[in-house]
């Protein structure tokens, strides 16, 4: 028995992993409020009846036999055990469905959207985001298999989008408006692309004005070295205000390249490099920093001068 409950769960994650069968749908509806919070209910929709087929055509190939009765019995207790996924009805059919609800703030929202190398910008009128949909990297590992194509991964892995408005959708770009709600738009991602996704209710929040606005959000000035000075064993560096900065970051280096560089924060707009060798040109850079509307750090373009310790 311990043999085949092994061929169970390595068949499940074969079908979770691979989903070949084309049994598991993956599902995310964010639902916009008029002050910017949203709620996010992401769900996992794997259809019992293709599941089984495929459990009992793997346990064919493995053992010989078909999925006795105990076998199927002890499979789907094994997938509602922990509690992840539940069995559930729809349009006469059973699934098991894994769901999570939250709500969130506008700020954790932006947040959230620009991780792991995306870039969302989300308010009661507007969605965009840019994202990659991808795997981890130990579902890479188990999607190596040179037999499986990347058409393959995108016809079988069905991801959907569903973007809810408080008021009627105008604008849409990768997506489609719900025939049923005109406040839904609706994106299909397709595994490993890079996918835009764009909507507002407003004609005049465009696809490429929204780039402009997150453009100009993420935007810092330049700073500006105004004076510098050096002992044997240290150099003072002091640089212009930049509206909005919260931070300033400090750079040093004996090299022009910045190789082997050090680096250090401060708040105001002065610097003292201490621990320094004499008599050595050291090349000083500043950069001023603020965070942006999803709380993420934003720096701006170098300022770069350098000077020589005393002897």
């Amino acid at each position: 028995m311990e043999k085949v409950k092994k061929l169970i769960l390595a068949a499940m994650a074969l079908v979770v992993m691979f989903a070949l069968t084309a049994c598991m749908e993956a599902n995310e509806v964010i639902k916009i409020n008029s002050d910017g919070s949203a709620t996010m209910v992401s769900e996992i929709s794997i259809d019992k009846e293709k599941f089984m087929d495929y459990m009992d055509q793997y346990m064919k190939e493995q053992t010989g036999s078909s999925m006795t009765s105990a076998q199927k019995a002890e499979m789907e207790q094994s997938m509602l055990s922990d509690g992840t996924y539940k069995l559930e009805k729809k349009n006469g059919k059973e699934y098991y469905v894994a769901k999570n609800t939250q709500k969130i703030s506008n700020k954790a929202l932006n947040k959230a959207m620009n991780e792991d190398g995306s870039v969302g910008y989300i308010k009661s009128n507007v969605f965009y985001l840019k994202a990659k949909y991808d795997t981890d990297d130990e579902m890479e590992e188990m999607l190596s298999d040179p037999s499986i194509s990347q058409k393959d991964l995108e016809e079988v892995i069905k991801c959907t989008y569903s973007v809810e408005f408080p008021k009627e959708v105008k604008c849409v770009y990768g997506g489609k408006i719900s025939k049923t709600n005109k406040k839904v738009v609706v994106f299909d991602i397709k595994y490993g692309k890079t996918v835009t996704m764009f909507a507002s209710t407003s004609k005049s929040i465009t696809l490429d004005s929204t780039k402009n606005k997150i453009k100009s959000l993420n935007a810092v000035s330049k700073t500006k070295i105004t004076r510098k000075s050096s002992k044997k064993n240290s150099v003072d560096v002091r640089f212009s205000k930049v509206k909005g900065a919260t931070k300033y970051e400090v750079m040093y280096s004996t090299s022009k390249n910045f190789k082997n560089n050090s680096k250090k924060t401060v708040t105001s707009t002065k610097a003292t490099i201490k621990g320094l060798k004499s008599g050595t040109r050291y090349y000083v850079r500043v950069r001023a920093a603020k965070k942006n509307y999803a709380d993420k750090y934003v720096y701006s373009a170098w300022s770069t001068t350098s000077i020589k310790t005393a002897k």
